[in-house]
């Protein structure tokens, strides 16, 4: 066998794993260019070999704690920012280079990768367990001569002889 051929073959044994990248942008992007930066995300996972599962477009959230980035030699603190993330499949020697190449955009405040599986795991959101009234039950009609017996056995007037 040729030192080529080699290679080649040991190239085609990469080992595939499956990861998320959840990611946060800086707050002041205008709302119609957040499709453009998750657009920029994708196009670094697919530039570095990766195939895309499902991703969500990043949402304005409030963040749990405060986060400070120096961008443009300023220490910027931010509260809130968009929060958007990416699954997909790479070999898994790609992915410490993309997680760099991901860090140096300026508008990513910090981003987390994690191994995953290809199955969804999205939370399902329940409804809410709000409790049902059962239909009104059709009241009974009673006559006057029930409603005495009912009343003097509660007073305890029907229980002793006269």
């Amino acid at each position: 066998m040729k030192k080529e051929e080699k290679t080649e073959e040991k190239d085609n044994l990469e080992v595939l794993g499956v990861y998320e990248i959840g990611y946060l942008l800086v707050p002041s992007i205008p709302e119609e260019k957040i499709a453009e930066e998750a657009a920029s995300v994708r196009g670094q996972v697919e530039k570095e070999g990766g195939l895309l599962i499902m991703e969500d477009i990043p949402k304005m959230r409030p963040l749990a704690y405060s986060i400070s980035k120096i961008i443009d030699s300023k220490r910027e603190r931010f509260n809130q920012a968009y929060f958007g993330w990416v699954k997909f499949e790479i070999s898994c020697s790609k992915i410490s280079l993309l997680e760099k190449e991901i860090e140096n955009n300026p508008h990513i405040i910090r981003l987390i990768c994690v191994k995953t599986v290809k199955e969804s795991t999205l939370a399902s959101i329940k409804p809410s367990l709000i409790k049902k009234t059962d239909s009104p039950k059709k009241k009974r009609e009673i006559s006057e001569e029930e409603l005495e017996k009912s009343i003097k056995k509660i007073v305890g007037e029907g229980t002793s002889s006269q």
